[in-house]
């Protein structure tokens, strides 16, 4: 028999690189390169014609999720997505990952409604 231990925690967040990303049930755990950058608040968009799901630095509460002292982020639509550890890559001002599919019940802004309320310019 050969015998594998077990990771502490035994679970995607255990071994997270700093420029990756974990989704499990409940929580999002960022890398240590990508917490850096967010900051305490995290802002997210969603493209949903290519699968993609974007994490900026976020101003406050009222325009973000708390990112807490364990680089997570937690009581979000985290449920809605595929668990996993996803590689990201920072384009236009947002750290990107590629997921398998983007629930509609996940509910957002237009981009244009959101660059009239919030002033952001990430996709141009």
């Amino acid at each position: 028999m050969v015998f594998e231990k077990v990771i502490k925690g035994g679970h995607f967040h255990s071994n997270i690189q700093e420029k990756q990303i974990s989704i499990s049930k409940h929580t999002l755990v960022f890398g240590k390169e990508i917490a850096k950058e967010i900051g305490k608040f995290v802002e997210i968009y969603l493209d949903r014609k290519n699968k993609l799901v974007g994490f900026a630095k976020g101003k406050n509460a009222i325009t973000g999720y708390k990112v807490h002292k364990g680089n997570n982020a937690t009581g979000i639509f985290a449920r809605e997505l595929d668990r996993g550890l996803y590689d990201a890559k920072f384009e236009k001002g947002l750290w990107v990952i590629k997921v398998s599919k983007i629930p509609d019940a996940i509910p957002t802004i237009n981009q244009n409604e959101w660059r009239n309320i919030y002033g952001f310019e990430y996709w141009c």
